[in-house]
């Protein structure tokens, strides 16, 4: 800043001095002035802006910058290619992201904006009161925060000074911020934002599981934090400790019997794009792969007919066949395998007798029975006589 008011008086001292029509002491003068102008303007304000020192030590971009173009050049290279390696910590330190600097549109601010609250960075630790030291993580960098200073240390934001700039927000809090062009210095209107620490990526537990003999299934459980998951890798190993197979698939076959020691490696990238490979203790597990089982053999069923049991029992000859004679060629439970026994003639019923004939014999038969009772009586009354006559 001091350069730049510098520029302005010395463009205002040229004007004044071709405006003049006096002589060439008159001009001489003027000149004389001008210097006791500077002398006095850096006296009062030569930490107005944070590029004020020699060579730029104070400023973030040694040189500065002219347009977004370079700034985002800058910050991909993280260099400003004068000797300060850390520009893109540093920005990522206060919150400000590549695409927040993509973003921003050309235009100014004045030092006295936000009621005088602005604040701004820069790398030297002026011996004024108000600035903070921050070291940033990831770079071996201490940076230093505070308002604008005067000479004697007071607050110079109460002085409307125009500084072209880079106008944007951050994206993490929605927060104005700018980029200074003639030191890359970030300026910002409250104390930047607290940025969350980065949480790690953990493994936390890994399972197998048997499907068969031969297969098995891996199941791992982590939580990549603010990391970006990419994979998990699974490195089988055998009981000599030897690597028999690295995979990123969950599913696993292995023919040859064992015990096996599985890893779980959970491949992940962090913030800055970098590859990070994450495994812990609780990420092991062991299975084991059963020698296959030799089935018995069953002995073959013979056959339990008689004479036949050097036959399977299952072979077609092992059939009872039928003992009728004549009906050997069929089984023996073939509904034909029977005796047959002649039927016998049938001799009719004897008809009831009935009528004349009928009655002739029934005549006949009472005429017998009372000639045999006459008879009977007959010849006992003989008997009886004969006795009477003695």
């Amino acid at each position: 800043m001091f350069t730049f008011i510098k520029e302005k008086l010395r463009g205002s001292a040229l004007a004044g001095r071709l405006r003049s029509k006096n002589s060439i002491k008159i001009g001489a003068a003027s000149i004389a002035s001008l210097a006791l102008v500077l002398q006095l303007t850096a006296g009062i304000f030569p930490f107005l802006t944070t590029d004020a020192q020699a060579l730029g030590d104070d400023n973030i971009v040694r040189n500065g910058i002219t347009s977004k173009e370079q700034m985002l050049a800058i910050y991909d290279s993280g260099s400003d290619g004068a000797g300060h390696n850390d520009i893109k910590q540093i920005y990522s330190h206060f919150g400000v992201s590549r695409q927040d600097i993509a973003n921003t549109t050309m235009g100014s601010y004045k030092t006295n904006d936000f009621n005088g609250q602005l604040k701004t960075i820069g790398r030297s630790n002026f011996p004024n009161k108000g600035r903070t030291a921050v070291n940033v993580e990831g770079a071996n960098t201490t940076i230093y925060v505070g308002p604008f200073l005067d000479n004697a240390g007071n607050n110079a934001n109460t002085t409307a000074y125009d500084m072209p700039a880079l106008i944007g927000k951050r994206a993490i809090d929605g927060q104005w911020f700018a980029i200074t062009l003639n030191c890359g210095n970030i300026v910002f209107p409250i104390t930047p934002p607290s940025l969350p620490k980065p949480v790690p990526a953990v493994c936390t537990s890994l399972t197998s599981t048997r499907i068969s003999r031969t297969s098995f299934k891996f199941d791992t459980k982590y939580n990549v934090g603010s990391d970006t998951f990419k994979s998990v890798t699974y490195v089988v190993s055998d009981a000599a400790g030897k690597e028999v197979s690295r995979s990123t698939s969950a599913s696993y076959t292995q023919t040859t019997a064992g015990t096996y020691t599985v890893k779980a490696i959970v491949n992940v990238t962090d913030g800055e794009g970098k590859a990070k490979e994450i495994t812990s203790d609780k990420c092991v597990a062991t299975f084991t792969v059963d020698k296959p089982v030799t089935p018995v053999a069953t002995p073959p069923k013979m056959c339990p007919i008689p004479g036949k049991e050097n036959l399977l029992k299952t072979d077609d000859k092992c059939k009872e066949m039928c003992t009728v004679p004549g009906k050997e060629d069929l089984e023996k439970n073939s509904p034909d395998c029977v005796v047959v026994t002649p039927a016998k003639p049938e001799v009719p019923p004897a008809l009831p007798k009935t009528g004349l004939g009928e009655d002739l014999t029934k005549v006949f038969g009472l005429g017998s029975l009372i000639a045999s009772v006459g008879y009977y009586v007959a010849s006992r009354r003989g008997l009886l006589s004969a006795l009477l006559d003695r």
